[in-house]
């Protein structure tokens, strides 16, 4: 049995390869939580990370920094040397959080927080930092950063092979002397995805609200920049990027920002920027430093639409999406129409109330349609295909949770799911799929799966082929399901064509999927030639095992065909 504990990324060399399989032996180290309420109790938790993986829970107030264990002028700075994740906002004895990220104000002259040289995993989420001057957030194959404020920082640099920020706001920042004059700088250095997503960048002076600019060696030209549904306005410049002379394009993929100053680079983007929007956002009050949009602003409903953004919650802890389309910007406000919820209300092959229906109505409908369950009987409930169900043309929501006696799995290590609701394909016809967005569906396509069970699909239980940013969660592949015990599959998932960011499972034990009894691969990512998918996170999934201890394998775990692959913290057995 192989456990996954950080990543791999293919194209590796051979001995790269080799040295992934000999570390996928062990489980990752568990984290140990630490409850902060003084400068003394986080300095000894930061010290923590120097041997083990650390999250850092720090009480609401004002903490200045100064002479801590992450002030550099001091000697009782540390870098530390295993995973770390901080966060805020939380009450005496860390029983519970506020959703406010200011709730935790960090301030001080210079702050760094550095894995250097090790390069651990960084997460930072629920902080704010203001009137500092130089910040460094330094991680390694993850810097993450969620839900954060910085405001009146005049130089933060943030370091990470795979960099993210999301749900943020970036205010009256920037300026500072010498290297890094940006408000945000992202060292390109190793850099492979720099990801910004529903963040608000705003007032900030300097180079660039937002700089990717470090182009000394070669090694600074291979990444790819991902901006979608931010705002920027009222920045000297919005957006920086260098590359070498020696580089024809730079690869940054801008969609549904608000930009008031635009993009400075020194050469072409290689794809031109989709739905900018030149509209002023109209804050409510950006004298008080109030940067939430008012109820006018053109940022409102008309962001990308993705599905994975309905697992997020916004700056303020709201849910992220409310309406026909997400918010620009960090902020989702309640203004707009929700999704309709089309209802399963039995295990026929077709008719009203099947599932069969429910997807020919969401093809029909325009904008994201939502297909719950509640189908009479006892767990499980299979709905026996005679043939192949429409292919998902439209975005939409699939989740088998909503079937009442079905559950989520709690379990950091194994599954206790309980899935109520099984496609069994066992009399299709040759070819068949379960569930399958085929290479037709709209480029706006973006599907989540949620808690189905799947038996006998005889090329695949769930195909994405076409659209983009789908997820599959909670779900699984062959099996049993209580008393019910499923055929198996061709392919367990398949993920093919151009396809663009597709995560199956995720870092929640409620999001692990299982993937068993397959004839050929657990999980195949492949296209065909040169058009082959892009950017799938797979995380966090039992591949050849129900519980992680029995064997229920696959004639192949995980076969990988393109680029910017992310594989972590799986189990893959037999």
């Amino acid at each position: 049995m192989l456990a996954v504990p950080r990543s791999f990324r293919p194209g590796a060399t051979l001995a790269v390869a080799f040295a992934v399989l000999l570390a996928v032996i062990a489980h990752p180290a568990q984290a140990v939580d630490r409850c902060v309420a003084t400068i003394a109790q986080f300095n000894s938790a930061w010290t923590l990370a120097r041997s083990e993986p650390v999250v850092i829970k720090m009480t609401a107030g004002a903490w200045d920094m100064t002479g801590s264990a992450v002030d550099p002028a001091t000697g009782n700075y540390k870098a530390f040397n295993e995973s770390v994740s901080l966060q805020g906002g939380y009450n005496n004895g860390c029983t519970s959080r506020s959703e406010n990220p200011a709730a935790t104000v960090l301030t001080g002259t210079d702050l760094q927080f550095s894995g250097w040289p090790n390069s651990p995993p960084l997460r930072v989420d629920r902080l704010a930092f203001r009137n500092v001057r130089d910040l460094i957030l330094f991680g390694g194959d993850n810097t993450d950063l969620e839900r954060i404020w910085l405001d009146q920082v005049t130089s933060t640099y943030v370091v990470g092979d795979r960099t993210t920020i999301r749900n943020s706001v970036v205010t009256r920042s920037g300026g500072g002397s010498g290297l890094h004059n940006c408000a945000i700088e992202i060292n390109t250095y190793d850099l492979e995805t720099a990801t910004i997503e529903h963040s608000t960048f705003a007032q900030n002076i300097g180079d660039g609200a937002l700089c990717l600019i470090r182009s000394d060696l070669p090694e600074t030209d291979d990444w790819r920049l991902f901006a979608s549904s931010n705002v920027f306005w009222g920045n000297l410049t919005d957006i920086r990027l260098r590359k070498r002379a020696a580089v024809s394009s730079i690869d940054a993929r801008l969609y549904n920002n608000v930009l008031g100053n635009g993009v400075n680079a020194n050469r072409p983007l290689a794809m031109p920027p989709v739905a900018t929007s030149t509209g002023d956002p109209q804050f409510a009050n950006p004298a008080g430093n109030d940067w939430h949009p008012s109820s006018t602003s053109p940022a409102i409903n008309s962001a990308r639409v993705n599905v994975n953004l309905l697992q997020q919650k916004d700056f303020d802890g709201n849910p992220r999406w409310y309406g026909e389309a997400p918010d620009r910007g960090a902020f989702e406000s309640n203004i707009g129409t929700t999704a309709s919820v089309l209802g399963v209300t039995n295990a026929n092959d077709s008719g009203a109330g099947s599932l069969r229906q429910a997807l020919i109505d969401a093809n029909a409908a325009p904008g994201v349609n939502r297909i719950h369950f509640n189908i009479s009987g006892a767990c499980p409930r299979v709905i026996t295909l005679a043939s192949l169900l429409p292919t998902i043309a439209h975005p939409v929501v699939i989740d088998g949770y909503t079937q009442p006696g079905a559950s989520r799995n709690t379990a950091a290590v194994g599954n206790n799911a309980t899935l109520c609701v099984v496609l069994d394909g066992a009399n299709q016809i040759t070819g068949a799929y379960g569930l399958n967005v085929a290479t037709t569906a709209s480029p706006e396509a973006t599907v989540s799966i949620e808690g189905l069970g799947f038996s006998g699909h005889s090329i695949a239980a769930v195909q994405f082929a076409g659209g983009r940013d789908h997820r599959l969660a909670g779900s699984q592949v062959g099996g049993n399901f209580g008393s019910y015990s499923a055929l198996p599959s061709g392919t367990g998932v398949r993920i093919g064509g151009s396809t663009q960011g597709v995560r199956i499972g995720g870092p929640e034990p409620g999001e692990r999927n299982v993937v068993t009894h397959a004839l050929g691969a657990g999980v195949s990512i492949t296209g065909s030639g040169s058009t082959q998918p892009t950017d799938t996170v797979i995380e966090n999934n039992y591949i050849g095992t129900l519980s992680g201890g029995d064997i229920r394998g696959n004639e192949r775990g995980i076969l990988i065909n393109g680029p910017g692959h992310v594989v972590k913290d799986n189990v893959v057995s037999n």
